[in-house]
C-alpha cells in the first residue's frame, strides 16, 4: 500500500491560544500524527479527534468488534479493569512504569494489551513522558479521560482522578447492560411472534386450501386471503423486495439524521414520547451531570469542562441547550441553574438541586446527587417498562394467534359441512 492510500481524514474539535473554539478536518497517516500536528505545529488544545467514517472504516470497526467478541472481552471492559488497577497502584505509591507493566501483563484483551505496551514504551523511553500524552495518541481513550488525567497527574489527587474515571466507566457499562437487558426480552418475543405468524400463514394455512381443492369445494374467503398473504410472503421476489426496502429505509433514515435540523426535530420529538422520552431525558442529564462533576473534581477548568461535556452529549437538543447556557454565562454572567431553567429541558427539581449547590459552593456534590437520582429513576423506569411490555406482547401474540386459528378452524367446519 502506498503512502497516499494510507492517508486518512480526522475531524477535530479544539481550542486555540486565544480561547476560541476551532473545528475542522486534518489529513494524516494515523491518529497520533494528526494529534501531534494539531497540538505541536498548530498550537491547539485538542478536545475531540476521530476518523471520519467511510464504508471501509465502518467495515473495519465491525471487524474489530467481532474480534473483540471472539476474544471474550471488549475494549470497554479491558479499559475499566485498567483504570481500576491503576487507581489502586497509584493509591499505594507504585511507580507508573511498574504499574503499566503489571496492567499490560494481566490484560486479557490482545489489542488493548498492545496499546498498553506502546504506552509503557513511550513513557519509559521518554518519547512521551507524561501519562496523559502517551494515552492521547490512542483512540481507545476518550478526550474526557485524557483531560481528567492531564488535570490530575503529578498531584496528590491523581489516584482520585483515576477512581473517578473507573466509576464513570463502570456506570456506563451498568447502564448499557441495563438497557440491553430491558430491550432484549421485547425484541426476542417480537421476533418470535413475527416468525410464528409467518410460519402459520406461509405453511400451515395453505394446507387447508389444498384440502378444499381436493374435495372440489370452494375455499372460504378468509382462508383465501390468508393463503394469498402466505404465498406472497413465501415468494423469493417478495423477500428480496422487503430486504431492499428495509435497506433503503435504514440508509435513508441514517442519511436524513445527518442533517442537523432533521436530527434536532427527531430528537425533540423522541424526548417528548411517554416513558421512553423521559428515560432518555434523565439518562442524558445524568451523563452530563456525572461527566461535568468528574471534570471539575479532577481540576479541569470550568469552561474547558463544559466544552468537553458538550462534545460528548449525543442529543442534538441538549447539545444546543448546553451551548446556549455556556454562551449566556460567558456573555451575561449568572449561574447555570438560572439559564438551565429557561431552556425547558431541565426539570424544576434538577434546577433546584443545582441552584442549592451553587449557593452553598458545593457544585460537585450537587451534580453527583442529581446524577445518582436520575440513574436510580432510569433503573426504576426501565424495570417498569419491561414489566409493561411483557403483558402487551403476550396479548398481541394471543390475539394474532386467536384470529388466525379461529379463521382456519372456522373454514374447516364450513368445509366439513359442505362435504356432508
Amino acid at each position: 500500500m502506498d503512502a497516499a492510500s494510507s492517508i486518512r481524514r480526522y475531524a477535530y474539535v479544539a481550542r486555540n491560544a486565544r480561547g476560541g473554539r476551532v473545528t475542522g478536518e486534518i489529513s494524516a497517516d494515523s491518529r497520533p500524527t494528526a494529534y501531534q500536528n494539531l497540538s505541536e505545529r498548530r498550537g491547539l488544545t485538542v478536545f475531540s479527534l476521530h476518523e471520519t467514517k467511510s464504508l471501509v472504516s465502518s467495515f473495519e470497526v465491525l471487524t474489530a468488534r467481532a474480534l473483540y467478541w471472539f476474544y471474550g472481552t471488549t475494549i470497554a471492559k479491558a479499559k475499566l479493569i485498567f483504570f481500576r488497577q491503576m487507581a489502586k497502584f497509584m493509591r499505594h505509591g507504585m511507580p507508573i512504569e511498574r504499574a503499566l507493566n503489571t496492567c499490560m501483563s494481566t490484560s486479557q484483551n490482545p489489542r488493548f494489551r498492545e496499546v498498553l505496551r506502546v504506552v509503557t514504551a513511550d513513557i519509559i523511553e521518554g518519547r512521551h513522558p507524561r501519562f496523559s500524552e502517551a494515552l492521547a495518541l490512542h483512540e481507545e481513550f476518550s478526550t474526557l479521560e485524557i483531560a481528567m488525567i492531564r488535570a490530575g497527574e503529578g498531584g496528590a489527587g491523581f489516584p482520585m482522578v483515576l477512581e473517578r474515571i473507573e466509576r464513570l466507566l463502570s456506570r456506563n457499562r451498568r447502564i448499557v447492560g441495563k438497557v440491553t437487558r430491558a430491550l432484549f426480552y421485547p425484541a426476542f418475543v417480537t421476533l418470535g411472534i413475527v416468525g410464528f405468524l409467518v410460519y402459520i400463514v406461509t405453511y400451515f394455512v395453505p394446507q387447508f386450501a389444498k384440502i378444499a381443492s381436493e374435495f372440489d369445494q370452494a375455499t372460504p374467503p378468509y382462508l383465501v386471503i390468508l393463503t394469498n398473504i402466505g404465498e406472497w410472503l413465501a415468494s423469493p421476489f417478495t423477500v428480496t423486495v422487503l430486504v431492499i426496502l428495509a435497506a433503503i429505509v435504514f440508509i435513508g433514515t441514517r442519511t436524513l439524521l445527518l442533517i442537523p435540523s432533521v436530527a434536532y426535530a427527531w430528537d425533540a420529538f423522541f424526548l417528548r414520547v411517554i416513558i421512553a422520552g423521559e428515560i432518555r431525558r434523565k439518562a442524558i442529564r445524568s451523563t452530563f451531570s456525572r461527566l461535568y462533576s468528574s471534570l471539575m473534581a479532577a481540576g479541569v477548568p470550568i469552561e474547558q469542562a463544559f466544552d468537553l461535556v458538550i462534545e460528548t452529549i449525543t442529543s442534538p437538543v441538549y447539545r444546543r441547550a448546553l451551548r446556549e447556557i455556556r454562551e449566556a454565562i460567558r456573555l451575561q454572567g449568572g449561574s447555570f441553574s438560572e439559564y438551565a431553567a429557561k431552556t425547558g429541558w431541565f426539570d424544576p427539581d434538577y434546577v433546584a438541586l443545582i441552584s442549592a449547590g451553587e449557593q452553598s459552593a458545593s457544585m460537585t456534590d450537587s451534580f453527583d446527587t442529581v446524577a445518582d437520582e436520575d440513574d436510580a429513576d432510569v433503573d426504576d423506569m426501565l424495570d417498569s417498562l419491561s414489566a409493561l411490555l411483557e403483558p402487551i406482547l403476550i396479548g398481541v401474540l394471543g390475539i394474532a394467534v386467536a384470529v388466525i386459528v379461529g379463521t382456519v378452524y372456522g373454514s374447516i367446519y364450513s368445509l366439513i359441512g359442505k362435504i356432508k
